[in-house]
């Protein structure tokens, strides 16, 4: 099996009773060696703004400890950063064309980065990967965003 990512391997991996390592390679390299990404148009730059700034909303949100389970208690906050976040302070929105609680939204629809990351592909899904480098730079990872101003 050739593999061009570690992360590949690991449906191999959890599949198999014995995993020999000259088969399934070094199970301590197991985990995704980069961050995911989003895809767009290069054509469309509205679009790209949008994808590149819900993409660092998402982070930002598990930065700001904001998740899918505590939306009203972020509404309420006031943290300057946590305000301009969900679209009380600030007009990032309407620069981007969006309403002011954009990215309250999105976390409200699919939870921050964090959540959707361990939903779908970490230790609580069937996958099982680690987040290895896909945690925030505060954690040890390589994810980072500026915030939401």
């Amino acid at each position: 099996m050739q593999c061009h990512d570690h992360g590949q391997l690991w449906p191999v991996r959890r599949a198999s009773k014995a995993c020999p390592a000259r088969r399934c390679g070094n199970p301590a390299r197991h985990h995704l060696e980069g961050a995911f990404r989003a895809c767009y148009r290069a054509d469309d730059v509205a679009w790209y703004n949008i994808v590149k700034w819900v993409n660092f909303a998402l982070i930002n949100a598990e930065e700001l400890g904001v998740s899918s389970a505590n939306i009203s208690e972020a509404q309420r906050s006031a943290k300057p950063e946590v305000r301009r976040f969900v679209g009380a302070d600030g007009d990032l929105g309407r620069m981007l064309g969006l309403p002011d609680d954009w990215a309250l939204r999105a976390v409200a629809s699919v939870g921050n980065y964090g959540e959707i990351y361990e939903r779908n592909v970490g230790t609580g899904s069937r996958l099982g990967i680690p987040r290895g480098l896909n945690q925030l730079w505060s954690q040890g990872g390589i994810l980072f965003a500026p915030p939401v101003r």
